[in-house]
């Protein structure tokens, strides 16, 4: 697996201090292009496969990460941050119904149980599809994966972490809020935006791909912790969500759909939540091609 090179700034230096600016580093462009969801079976595989050569190149670094250089993909943070937020903003006018969401989110995350104790892999950590590129918007091309882009949330975390959070992304047959005109988020009608789903047979080619690309067996530790991942990566970020809609932060607010970042963020909540509802219908299924596969 080949990586970009960094291409050196005026003083022959890698990167560029500008201090409350930030640090930048420049890169060739890789060109490609990407997608919000994927197109079909073929290009599940190739996203699979990607993502298990990553796993197989960087399996012996044993260099530090520090991811953000924030509390990431810590479920426990997420979910005490949660509480604060219903303390604090206990008179937000959203404050019912992210309670009640809250609640779901407790219940289903009491029901599966503490997070399997698998060993850390060097993970991407934020593999939503739009963070892999491809080679082309059209077939053949379109099917063949070649590069993951964002990388500032690589880190140390089981494959569960990783995987759920890919099939989150990459099986949701919904995953976009739909373009309303301003009016306000109502848990009523959120049934109304479409049928959400999991899609199994991007879920099995995607599996096929990784374990093609990784090169080698997963235990069975690690494999089982697979069937719960989806759910509980859902879970964990419609946790975030509920806390930033009591927040009102939202630095992607979509002002001509909802009135207020609390609101978009209120509708992503309990989109996740009915993606999770989706994912737990087809557990069973997945368990099964989990271990026919791995």
């Amino acid at each position: 697996m080949a990586c970009a090179p960094l291409i050196p700034n005026a003083d022959g230096e890698l990167s560029t201090d500008l201090g409350e600016l930030g640090r930048w580093r420049l890169m060739p462009h890789l060109g490609g292009a990407s997608f919000e969801t994927l197109q079909s079976s073929e290009q599940a595989h190739s996203a699979g496969a990607l993502v298990g050569r990553f796993h197989a190149a960087l399996s012996d670094f044993d260099s530090p990460l520090a991811p953000l250089g924030i509390p990431y993909r810590d479920t426990a943070v997420y979910l005490e941050a949660l509480e604060r937020a219903f303390v604090v903003h206990s008179d937000h006018r959203l404050a019912p119904e992210m309670q009640a969401l809250g609640q779901r989110v407790s219940n289903r995350l009491g029901d599966m149980g503490p997070a399997p104790d698998v060993p850390e892999r060097v993970i991407h950590g934020d593999l939503k599809l739009s963070n892999l590129l491809f080679e082309d918007r059209e077939p053949p091309g379109r099917d063949v994966a070649f590069a993951l882009i964002d990388l500032d949330t690589l880190m140390r975390g089981p494959l569960w972490v990783e995987l759920g959070d890919a099939w989150r992304s990459w099986c949701n047959s919904l995953p976009e809020l739909p373009k309303e005109s301003a009016q306000e988020w109502n848990p009523e009608t959120i049934g109304e935006w479409g049928k959400i789903g999991f899609a199994m047979d991007l879920f099995e080619a995607s599996l096929e791909g990784f374990l093609e690309g990784l090169g080698e067996p997963l235990s069975e530790a690690e494999r089982d912790s697979l069937v719960l991942g989806p759910e509980r990566i859902t879970l964990e970020l419609c946790a975030r969500f509920i806390t930033d809609a009591l927040e009102e932060s939202y630095f992607a607010w979509d002002e001509s759909s909802f009135p207020s970042r609390g609101d978009h963020n209120a509708a992503r909540a309990a989109n996740q939540l009915r993606l999770c509802d989706a994912m737990q219908e087809t557990r069973d299924e997945r368990e099964a091609i989990l271990r026919r596969l791995a």
